[in-house]
């Protein structure tokens, strides 16, 4: 359904009513981060299901702090799925920032003024401005810590499947040892059920920009994909934006008119086709022998549990390149001469399935 309406601010100019927003079908949420003093205020507009937006029957909900402050920059970003709404602080706490949520339900809020239930904080404070982005998907919320330097830190939050938000600590956080100084590590996010994509926006690549796709498991994340261009200068701001669809990875400049954005083909590993260096014995899937490579020590990677089937193997590396490929002889022995600290993925295969083992690094 295509509609069109106009929903004018309520706030003075000077508020930046719309800097950020987002929305879903009967939901939609804008920020206005410099509100009263950048104390900010978040503004949630809700419609019942059977109605559409020009109605104009919609409810209006103002969401703020537990205590609005100057300087806390509410609002600066807003993000929502279908359960609940993020936004970060910023400012709050002489800039080293935090998380508010407010859980969604079935029905619109009937409070004209709404304070957050969660608040989701780093447990050391974190640096310098986290929250100044912000994620979230079902049961992960991911938000960026810029840090003095500029590097980026992303931290991430987790819950429990069909569990409200609650206050939190982060799970644990996410950063590159290469980062420098005014990488921008964390300049976009965002969040597909378990795997997330983190803009910098001039970190690495010559200081060009990456952007980077991780998997999210219970207490670490998988770097899965690197994606980046030489087709950019260093002020072109590649990264500022990233975005996952169902078969891509969509990745925008901010300052780059011949090439604004650049779309690469989505690395995707499914759930059930990955082991961290472990196999079933019961099943009839090949094992990876515990004499495996994952220290970097050894000079061939061995299976066995090969059931007299005939595989053919390719070793793929951090940034999605084959390494080797070839045929899986009948000893299950593959020899390598590269060092096994780059390997990623071992792919194992046949006529009929294909067995993912991922190295853990």
């Amino acid at each position: 359904m295509n509609e069109s309406v106009v929903i004018d601010s309520p706030y003075p100019s000077g508020g930046y009513y719309g800097f950020s927003l987002d929305m879903n079908e009967n939901n939609i949420v804008v920020g206005a981060y410099r509100y009263n003093a950048y104390q900010g205020r978040v503004l949630l507009y809700q419609k019942e299901s059977n109605k559409t937006w020009k109605d104009r029957t919609f409810s209006t909900t103002t969401l703020t702090s537990p205590k609005p402050t100057t300087n806390e920059y509410l609002g600066h970003e807003v993000r929502m799925d279908d359960n609940a709404i993020v936004t970060g602080a910023l400012g709050y706490n002489n800039w080293q920032g935090r998380l508010y949520v407010y859980n969604l339900s079935e029905n619109p809020f009937t409070a004209s003024t709404v304070t957050p239930d969660a608040i989701l904080e780093v447990e050391n404070g974190g640096d310098y401005q986290v929250g100044i982005h912000v994620a979230i998907d079902n049961n992960i919320i991911i938000a960026t810590d810029y840090g003095n330097e500029s590097k980026g830190t992303i931290h991430v939050f987790k819950k429990e499947e069909n569990t409200l938000w609650e206050n939190s600590f982060e799970a644990f956080s996410i950063t590159e040892n290469t980062l420098k100084e005014k990488d921008y590590f964390g300049a976009d996010l965002e969040v597909d059920n378990d795997e997330i994509l983190i803009g910098s926006s001039q970190g690495g690549n010559a200081g060009l920009g990456k952007a980077y796709h991780y998997k999210i498991h219970t207490d670490s994340a998988e770097l899965i994909d690197i994606y980046e261009t030489d087709l950019v200068d260093q002020d072109d701001h590649f990264g500022a934006s990233v975005h996952f669809t169902e078969q891509q990875v969509l990745v925008s400049t901010m300052s780059n008119r011949e090439y604004p954005f650049f779309s690469f083909s989505r690395t995707v590993i499914e759930d059930d086709k990955v082991t961290d260096l472990e196999s079933d014995l019961t099943t009839n899937r090949p094992r990876l022998l515990s004499s495996d490579p994952k220290y970097g020590i050894q000079n061939k990677i061995e299976f066995d549990n090969l059931n007299a089937k005939t595989f053919k193997f390719k070793i793929i590396d951090i940034d999605g390149g084959t390494l080797k490929e070839g045929t899986l002889s009948t000893s299950g022995i593959i020899m390598i001469n590269q060092k096994l600290s780059g390997i990623n993925i071992i792919q194992l295969y046949d006529n009929e399935t294909v067995h993912n083992y991922k190295f853990l690094r």
